[in-house]
């Protein structure tokens, strides 16, 4: 899995078995009722939650997490029940990288020339969180409604709309209270053609998931397009995605097309954050920083109301 921001942020130095959130000022409170709450009953948990939903919204968040109740993000669109989990061990020491001053000229120089010569062509789409996939005969082959899982903190009148929703074309409608769909599994966008089909398996449908769109622009290389965050029109700044199917003595080149600031620190020495399951099973080391020929530039697209998007590539 691969995670990141733009600018480093400095974390609250935390006992074993904590974790923080950086959301607001009141992380030390929620630490409080996490502990509290571990030792509450499930039934206890939905009664604590039903009377701090409308009155603490954080608070009650904070109490869906702690009793393992299905987490919701606003949208009526397909998402994995279970929450990624990561062991906590990491490398003590990781270096920065060398930063080189002409390497975002090349990348431009490069993306410029990719441009030229695909001109009429279309590349290919590998993922996508929204559309329906056109690698399966169906969208009841991609999205299997016998893997739905039904949340247990949901009113009588959720619940029904939970079950009995929307159709997907009004998924995007803004009246009313819009609510995740969660299932057990889901399929993967893309399809291998065969078993030599090294095409990257990229997934974000699950909790603080944020690709929107991966594009195969060469055999090895993919440029990667972030969903806005919530609450916001145009706001893209951080990304956390999976990607499978990775081949040994291969290098992988990504393109994150469209961040919004100006600067950023990964032209500093900052590395993007990955998380191997390989590398957690033999080796106990949970997320560290790696990569290579790493550089934040702006590019050629344009934004609504005025200037341009960046990339960063790595």
């Amino acid at each position: 899995m691969l995670a990141g921001p733009t600018d480093t942020t400095t974390l609250p130095q935390l006992k074993e078995g904590q974790s923080a959130s950086i959301i607001d000022g009141s992380q030390h409170r929620l630490f409080g009722m996490h502990s509290q709450l571990r030792s509450h009953s499930t039934e206890k948990g939905h009664q604590l939650y039903s009377r701090l939903r409308d009155e603490e919204p954080k608070t009650a968040t904070s109490v869906r997490r702690a009793f393992g109740f299905i987490p919701r993000s606003g949208i009526e669109l397909p998402f994995l029940a279970e929450r990624p989990r990561f062991i906590e061990t990491h490398k003590e020491f990781e270096p920065v990288h060398t930063c080189s001053p002409s390497l975002a000229d090349d990348y431009l120089r490069q993306d410029n020339e990719r441009l030229a010569s695909q001109l009429g062509t279309a590349n290919k789409i590998v993922y996508d969180c929204i559309d329906p996939s056109p690698f399966y005969e169906s969208q009841s082959d991609f999205i299997n409604e016998a893997d739905l899982v039904v949340p247990q903190d949901l009113d009588p009148v959720e619940q029904k709309r939970y079950l009995y929703g929307q159709p997907p074309s009004s998924n995007f409608s803004t009246k009313g209270t819009r609510l995740n769909r969660f299932y057990s599994r889901l399929n993967p966008y893309y399809v291998h053609q065969g078993p030599d089909d090294a095409t990257l398996v990229f997934e974000s449908r699950f909790e603080c998931g944020n690709l929107r769109r991966a594009v195969q622009v060469g055999e090895y290389e993919y440029d990667l397009i972030l969903k806005y965050d919530y609450g916001t029109s145009s706001y893209t700044q951080w990304y956390f995605f999976r990607v499978g199917n990775t081949r040994k003595d291969v290098t992988y080149k990504f393109n994150v097309i469209n961040l919004m600031k100006p600067e950023s620190s990964y032209n500093q020495g900052q590395k993007p954050l990955l998380y191997s399951k390989k590398e957690a099973a033999a080796n106990a080391i949970g997320w560290y920083r790696d990569g290579q020929n790493i550089s934040y530039y702006q590019n050629h697209m344009k934004r609504k109301g005025g200037g341009s998007y960046h990339t960063l590539t790595f």
